[in-house]
């Protein structure tokens, strides 16, 4: 059977990961957050992307941690040694919520405009409680981590953040009329952005993203799971950001046995 092909428009995915390429699609850029499908390989993406080009992933934290050390003048890679991996983890994340916490209470007004805009697109989509407080959550965390990447003038790529964010709300939301109801409102927060408005849009075919799911261990089908339904969102978001005057790049994950 012969794969699937790709989809005009698109860059493939092993083309983005070639030295240089991020540059020429994102001249000057600090930032860009990295959005899909559960499966269409973000994650991988994130951690190639830092590998071959240079830039910071916030993949598991790697930004914040590594201002913890800095600002300990590396002291606790010692504790590493004497404590353990784990408990210098939950360190780590009582230390991201406080400076979390301290960011957004002083932050300018055009953050706290932008937060006032997500606080509110939540609480429209009327999602489950779980997803509420992991949206809100990722977005003051990694709102912190592009604050600090920005300040020591480092180059960022976001997984899991804002952007990917929207599609899970789309999905899941239980209000009435949506996801159309909530269009409006979503684009309204990538309007208020307030970093580099850059994105990359990973996408695969529904089949190879569940596969990867399941090869995971990941759920992917029963309520708000349905992957075409992931699919579907995605390309939703995908039309806001470029409808927003977001700066889009579209990438077909040619790479299928990527973990």
């Amino acid at each position: 059977m012969s794969p699937p092909r790709q989809p005009q428009n698109s860059t493939p995915l092993s083309w983005a990961l070639t030295s240089g390429w991020l540059e020429g699609a994102f001249p000057g850029s600090r930032s860009i957050e990295i959005f899909g499908a559960p499966g269409a390989g973000k994650s991988f993406f994130c951690s190639r992307l830092a590998q071959t080009s240079e830039i910071r992933s916030t993949s598991e934290n790697d930004v914040l941690n590594q201002f913890a050390m800095e600002q300990m003048l590396g002291f606790p890679r010692i504790l590493d040694r004497i404590l353990g991996r784990r408990v210098m983890k939950n360190y780590y994340k009582l230390q991201i919520d406080h400076w979390c916490e301290r960011f957004w209470q002083s932050a300018p007004q055009q953050f706290s405009s932008f937060l006032d805009a997500v606080t509110s697109s939540v609480q429209l989509a009327d999602v489950p409680p779980r997803t509420e407080r992991n949206v809100t959550k990722s977005v003051r965390i990694n709102g912190l981590a592009l604050a600090m990447a920005r300040e020591n003038n480092e180059r960022i790529v976001v997984d899991e953040g804002f952007v990917r964010k929207l599609v899970t709300l789309l999905v899941q939301s239980q209000t009435t009329g949506a996801p159309a109801s909530l269009l409006s409102p979503l684009k309204t927060c990538l309007e208020r952005y307030p970093w580099d408005r850059n994105a990359i849009f990973i996408d695969a075919p529904t089949d190879v993203c569940i596969k990867r799911q399941d090869k995971r261990g990941h759920v992917v089908h029963g309520p708000t799971k349905e992957q075409t339904d992931q699919r579907t969102a995605a390309g939703d978001v995908y039309r806001l950001c470029v409808d927003s005057g977001w700066t889009v790049v579209k990438i077909w994950n040619d790479a299928y046995l990527n973990p």
